[in-house]
C-alpha cells in the first residue's frame, strides 16, 4: 500500500515537474528570441545612437536629417533600440525593452506620442525614449517584454492626413502612400516591429493616452486579431466597428464603413468583439480639437449631424461610444473620470495597468 501510494507520489512530482519545465522553455524561448534576433543591434546595451537610411524619401523639411544622426542616448538597462528595417517592414526604429523577468507570452506596445509637431526626428525618438524609461516599470511588474515604436510627427501635410503617431486616414489612402511611402501603413509597419522583435506570431496589449490612444483604438479595429487587450484614454471618439449609425455614415477613422476599399478586407467583427477594452477619458476632457478628422481628398463629413448626433463632450462622446459597442456586445469597460480633463491622473494608470494585468 505504502509503495503504491509512493508511486502515485512519483506521478505527480512527475507531471508538476513536466509542467514547470514547459513554463521554463517558454520563457527561455521567449528571452533568446529576444538575444538572438538583436544581439548586435545595441552591443553596449546603454547608449544608442540612430540615423535613417540615406535613400529617405521625404519631401519636407526633415530631409535634411537623412545625413545626419541623433546624438547618443542613456538608455536605461535591459533596453535596446532596433534600426529601421525596410526589407522587413518597417520604416522607423524602435525601442524595446527586456525585464530580467518574463512570466508571459505578450508584449507590451506603447505607441509613441510626442505631444507635439517637430521636423526633427531625434525629437520624436527622444520622446519616445520617455515612454520606455515610463513603462518599463509596467513591463517588470507585469513580466513582459515592452515595445515602442518611434514613428514622427512632422510639421506639415502629414499631421492632418496621415497623422502618423495616430494612425489617421492617409496613412491607408494610396494617394498619401505614394507621396510618403515612409509614413504609410503605420498599422503593418509596427506588426512588422512586433514580429522582428519576436519571430513569432505574438499578441500584444495595448496602451495609450491621448493621440496615442487614437491609434490604439484604430489599431484594435484594423488588426484584432493581433491583440490580447487594450486600455486607451483622452482620446475623444474612440472608433467604432459599424459602418454607420441611426442613419449616418461612419467612415474611417469615425467608423469601419469604408475598410473594405482601403485595406482590401472588412472588419474581423468576430476577433473585435473578443478584445477585452478599457476605455476612459476624464469628464472635463475637452478633447474635441480632435475632430472632425480628414476622410479623404476632396470629401467632406457631415460633421454638423455627427455633434447633434453623438455630441462633442467628453461624456456624450464617451456615452454614444458605450451605447453603440454595448449593443453589439463587444468585451469593453467605459469609464469617467470625475474633475479629471485632459490629462492623466494616476488613478487612470492605476486602473489601466491592472487591466492588463489581468489579461497577461
Amino acid at each position: 500500500m505504502k509503495v503504491r501510494s509512493f508511486r502515485r507520489f512519483l506521478y505527480f512530482v512527475g507531471i508538476i515537474s513536466c509542467i514547470i519545465t514547459i513554463i521554463s522553455l517558454v520563457r527561455g524561448s521567449l528571452l533568446q528570441t529576444f538575444m538572438t534576433a538583436h544581439a548586435q543591434d545595441n552591443p553596449e546595451h546603454n547608449t544608442s545612437t540612430s540615423s535613417l537610411p540615406s535613400n529617405a524619401n521625404l519631401p519636407f523639411a526633415a530631409e535634411s536629417y537623412v545625413l545626419s544622426s541623433c546624438p547618443p542616448l542613456d538608455m536605461p538597462s535591459g533596453s535596446w533600440e532596433v534600426e529601421a528595417k525596410p526589407n522587413k517592414g518597417f520604416h522607423w526604429p524602435y525601442f524595446y525593452y527586456l525585464p530580467k523577468n518574463i512570466n508571459s507570452t505578450y508584449a507590451l506596445v506603447v505607441p509613441n506620442n510626442s505631444g507635439q509637431r517637430s521636423d526633427d526626428f531625434c525629437f520624436h525618438r527622444q520622446r519616445a525614449l520617455w515612454s520606455i524609461h515610463e513603462f518599463r516599470f509596467w513591463a517588470d511588474e507585469l513580466r513582459t517584454p515592452l515595445i515602442v515604436p518611434i514613428f514622427p510627427r512632422f510639421d506639415d501635410e502629414t499631421d492632418g492626413t496621415i497623422a502618423s503617431q495616430y494612425l489617421g486616414r492617409g496613412t491607408l489612402e494610396k494617394y498619401w502612400q505614394k507621396r510618403y511611402p515612409r509614413l504609410s501603413r503605420q498599422d503593418l509597419q509596427l506588426i512588422a516591429m512586433i514580429d522582428d522583435a519576436f519571430s513569432i506570431n505574438t499578441k500584444v496589449l495595448l496602451w495609450g493616452y491621448s493621440a496615442s490612444a487614437m491609434f490604439v483604438s484604430r489599431f484594435v479595429i484594423l488588426h484584432p486579431d493581433r491583440i490580447r487587450a487594450a486600455a486607451f484614454g483622452g482620446h475623444g471618439w474612440a472608433i467604432s466597428p459599424v459602418a454607420d449609425w441611426d442613419g449616418l455614415d461612419l467612415p474611417y477613422p469615425y467608423g469601419a464603413k469604408d475598410l473594405l476599399d482601403l485595406i482590401g478586407a472588412p472588419i474581423n467583427f468576430k476577433e473585435f468583439r473578443g478584445v477585452p477594452l478599457y476605455v476612459y477619458m476624464g469628464a472635463k476632457d475637452n478633447n474635441g480639437w480632435a475632430l472632425p478628422w480628414y476622410i479623404g481628398n476632396g470629401k467632406s463629413y457631415d460633421y454638423k449631424r455627427f455633434k447633434q448626433k453623438f455630441g462633442t463632450s467628453a461624456s456624450s462622446l464617451m456615452t454614444s461610444a458605450q451605447t453603440i459597442f454595448n449593443s453589439l456586445n463587444c468585451s469593453v469597460i467605459f469609464k469617467l473620470y470625475p474633475g479629471a480633463k485632459h490629462q492623466r491622473t494616476a488613478k487612470m494608470d492605476e486602473d489601466s495597468y491592472h487591466f492588463l494585468n489581468f489579461y497577461r
